[in-house]
């Protein structure tokens, strides 16, 4: 999580969305794969609450962690999100 947080821009002008989505965006490009260790969801809002964003329920980020994995797409109009990312995340998963 700390790598993929160091990788990301989060700002406070997008969307919790977008912020989301794009960490774990960055998540997938590590570690290759949308399962996560143990404690992701903790870290996820320790980081944003660092960066002094909206904070997110972990039932939250668990729904955009599924949906990424289930329709990655549906989240390709959330500014700043590499859609080629969520190609290969549809691809992945979508087989």
């Amino acid at each position: 999580m700390d790598r993929a947080a160091a990788t990301v821009d989060l700002r406070a002008d997008l969307s919790m969305r977008s912020n989301v989505v794009r960490l774990l965006c960055a998540m997938y490009l590590i570690n290759g794969s949308l399962n996560l260790r143990r404690g992701w969801v903790d870290r996820t809002r320790e980081v944003l609450a660092g960066a002094g964003l909206p904070v997110p329920s972990g039932k939250v980020l668990r729904w955009y962690r599924s949906n990424l994995a289930s329709s990655a797409m549906m989240f390709a109009h959330c500014p700043l999100v590499d859609v080629p990312t969520l190609e290969r995340i549809e691809a992945r998963y979508l087989r």
